[in-house]
């Protein structure tokens, strides 16, 4: 849905777009990863991306999430397997003939594959939004029209042909840039932790996901299926340093119902709540708890866990009592 959204936004040219000034290849590795989290095994890839290629202008995110789609397209136009190519080096352009009526220095950033390339009479529909000729539920149409919205935003452009032997040869043409690019900052090193967490998620793949990113953060983790089995795991006195809930959940309690309950009876365990829903926060509102954005990795997740229970710690606990019968 996210990913969606950006798309839709791109193309429109309403998108929180940031040009900066920095080098392609500073990050071949990112792109390199994104490339080949997104073809399968029977598709060899390689990223060439020499270290005199130009500094450009542009959004480095949005450039990332382009070559992401490119390379999606490309993994479908390839059924039987086959290659794939991003490349990236200095061209300057002009003339009746150039692409997107530029003129000067760009850097051409080549994204071609093997497979089975694009119709002629299809060549000038590829960039127009929801246009698509994968099958029902294959494709949205909207991929190749971010990539379009993406280079024009550049104040680049985005060119499209069969290669001779075969295959699609998408170019993004992205304007060189004059300015000295800042230092690129190495990836943060992810978090640990440690502790006992109480996972209450009633979606089973969502809940093993989170599991393995918990525990490979350093946590020991038990999953309960629902709100209900939650409460009874702590009635049963087992120990828990904090609970990370989801929101909506099918039948019976919410996580802001398990929070609530957890408030009067447990005030001594911090709650995280984590929700892929803004509505569900609008209708009943975290109540002052952590929340986590779906999806998220594994240094938001161990941040937002020990910011709750930093926090917790430093507030006064109290117990309501049952009333008097």
């Amino acid at each position: 849905g996210q990913t969606l959204t950006r798309q839709l936004l791109g193309f429109g040219a309403r998108s929180a777009y940031q040009a900066i000034s920095f080098r392609i290849q500073d990050r071949t590795t990112a792109i390199t990863a994104l490339c080949r989290r997104s073809i399968r095994d029977d598709i060899s890839m390689l990223v060439s991306i020499p270290e005199d290629v130009w500094p450009v202008q542009a959004d480095p995110n949005w450039l990332e999430i382009a070559i992401l789609n490119l390379s999606i397209n490309a993994r479908d136009a390839m059924p039987e397997g086959g290659k794939l190519l991003v490349e990236a080096s200095n061209v300057a352009v002009g003339g009746r003939n150039a692409p997107g009526g530029l003129t000067g220095e760009f850097v051409a950033i080549r994204v071609a594959d093997t497979g089975t390339g694009i119709p002629e009479e299809q060549l000038g529909r590829v960039f127009e939004p929801f246009y698509t000729t994968k099958a029902a539920g294959k494709g949205t149409g909207l991929g190749l029209s971010q990539v379009y919205g993406f280079a024009r935003q550049s104040h680049g452009a985005v060119t499209v042909e069969n290669a001779p032997e075969g295959g699609a040869v998408f170019t993004i043409y992205l304007p060189r840039s004059d300015v000295e690019p800042a230092p690129h900052a190495a990836a943060a090193p992810e978090e640990e932790d440690e502790g006992r967490v109480l996972l209450v998620e009633d979606n089973p793949d969502v809940a093993r996901a989170t599991q393995a990113l918990l525990e490979s953060a350093g946590y020991e983790v038990t999953w309960a299926e629902n709100p209900a089995q939650a409460l009874k795991r702590l009635l049963d006195e087992e120990v828990f340093d904090v609970v990370l809930t989801d929101i909506v959940m099918e039948g019976g309690l919410s996580g802001i119902d398990l929070g609530r309950e957890l408030c009067r009876s447990r005030p001594d365990l911090p709650v995280v709540m984590m929700t892929g829903y803004s509505e569900a926060l609008a209708v009943g509102g975290a109540e002052g708890r952590t929340v986590l954005r779906k999806p998220f990795d594994r240094q938001a997740v161990v941040s937002a866990l020990k910011t709750a229970r930093r926090q917790h710690a430093l507030e006064p606990q109290t117990i309501e009592a049952d009333p008097a019968p």
